[in-house]
């Protein structure tokens, strides 16, 4: 039986912001870095378990092997003990340091951790559209580099990580003082979670590209703007030694 009172309007479904923050962020990553992205990035949303699941596919830490002759050098030259599983450690290690977002050059798409994005997920996403974007441009995905704690292979890496650890630092200091401090507040909490047990040799070198990348890429930009560092990818550092001395 119908009454007299209309029934209440079903409310719509409120819009998934994400692809209005996609756009706004990619904006920025291409006025940075001089160029404009060939064809719209796929960004994708995971549920945890799926998302920390590819993130272990992408990563490339050296196995079998591989794994265990870098262990044996490790091993020889002091730098880790004989009771230490290189493979194992650095396994660990970036599990701690995993990102809420990352770029896949393998299949080509931007893969999101589900949940809010707040302020250190935003600079996150800018990271991994810089790598998007190069990729276009640049083609990041060399396998004949090698794997992790492969000098090459780290070298190239600090290429591109410092590309985008540069583009992210600018999204980050255009942002309110008081935003900023709320993106280094999580970053410490972050790093909170990585293994402190992990030898420190590991880490060192793990982190290797990440910590001297942005400074190799600030210095190619200082001699020769967004060309200078577009050159690079083209004849890139093929040793860690010249990401330590640019010069």
């Amino acid at each position: 039986m119908t009454g007299d009172v209309d029934d209440p309007p079903v409310p719509a479904p409120e819009a998934d912001p994400l692809p209005e923050l996609v756009r706004r962020l990619g904006l920025f990553v291409e006025q940075t870095r001089s160029l404009q992205f060939k064809i719209a990035v796929q960004v994708r949303v995971l549920p945890d378990a799926e998302f920390k699941g590819r993130y272990h596919q992408h990563l490339n830490i050296p196995s079998g092997p591989q794994a265990g002759g870098k262990q044996a050098a490790f091993r020889a030259l002091g730098i880790i003990g004989h009771d230490v599983d290189l493979a194992k450690e650095l396994t660990r290690l970036a599990a701690g340091l995993m990102p809420p977002s990352f770029y896949d050059p393998k299949a080509e798409e931007v893969l999101v951790q589900e949940g809010d994005i707040d302020a250190y997920r935003a600079s996150m996403l800018v990271r991994s559209l810089a790598e998007a974007l190069d990729d276009q441009w640049f083609g990041i995905d060399r396998p004949a580099l090698g794997s992790a704690l492969d000098p090459a292979a780290d070298a190239f890496a600090g290429l591109v990580e410092g590309t985008a650890r540069l583009v992210s630092t600018g999204y980050e200091a255009s942002l309110p003082a008081d935003v900023q401090a709320d993106i280094k507040a999580e970053r410490t909490r972050r790093s909170g979670l990585v293994p402190k047990d992990v030898p420190s040799a590991i880490t060192a070198a793990y982190g290797l590209p990440a910590k001297v990348g942005p400074a190799f890429v600030a210095a190619l930009v200082k001699a020769g703007g967004q060309a200078r560092l577009n050159a690079a990818y083209a004849s890139p550092p093929t040793t860690t030694e010249h990401l330590l001395l640019p010069s």
